[in-house]
């Protein structure tokens, strides 16, 4: 099966030499997915600190909970359309899942240990370091599958996620930085994942 599947791929790769166009990228359901995903959680966030004082804590831990069931759900799911599209196998895909793994790496790290930090310390305002560590990360990360892939629309999102980094670092303490990160999620991840979806081809051509 996965022979044939490179033999398809192959194919499909030699048909858009031919023609002169590069292997679209398949990232475009995924940054899609997340961008709706973080961006209801980062909502749900603003809305808890902000409106229940008195149990945020345990609300908290309940909306980032669901958020990384679902994310696991969403990424199974999305991960076995991607693996059977053409050109999933191309060297600028490749390279695009293990920039975003990469990524997804050094996010899950860097937010264990603010949580960590935030336990060990009691310092319940830890966390609030995590979103402009992530756009920062997702900024990086896009920009480098744009110079992979050659997807120059790319670049204008990793620049604004470069942007709400700073800004989000700046107002990390606010009690509305949250509603700025949810807005930032539709705009460097939901966005540019739509472009990439709308590239993608719907059968060999």
């Amino acid at each position: 099966m996965a022979h044939d599947q490179s033999l398809s791929d192959l194919a499909y790769v030699r048909t858009l030499a031919e023609a002169g166009r590069t292997v679209p990228l398949l990232s475009g359901p995924h940054l899609m997915g997340w961008g709706v995903l973080l961006s209801a959680a980062l909502a749900g966030h603003g809305v808890i600190v902000n409106t229940l004082p008195q149990d945020e804590h345990f609300f908290l831990w309940g909306c980032w909970g669901a958020f990384a069931a679902l994310g696991f759900g969403m990424n199974f799911v999305l991960g076995r359309r991607l693996s059977a599209r053409p050109g999933a196998s191309a060297a600028n895909n490749q390279a695009d899942r293990a920039i975003w793994a990469g990524a997804g790496l050094v996010m899950g790290a860097f937010s264990i240990g603010m949580l960590g930090h935030m336990l060990y310390t009691q310092d319940w305002t830890a966390p609030n370091a995590i979103p402009a560590a992530s756009f920062a990360v997702y900024g990086g990360a896009m920009l480098a599958s744009s110079l992979i892939s050659g997807v120059g629309a790319l670049r204008p999102f990793a620049m604004l996620a470069s942007v709400m980094a700073v800004a989000l670092a700046i107002f990390a303490d606010t009690p509305w930085m949250y509603f700025i990160a949810s807005g930032a999620a539709l705009l460097t991840l939901f966005l540019p994942g739509l472009v990439l979806a709308r590239r993608e081809p719907s059968t060999l051509v």
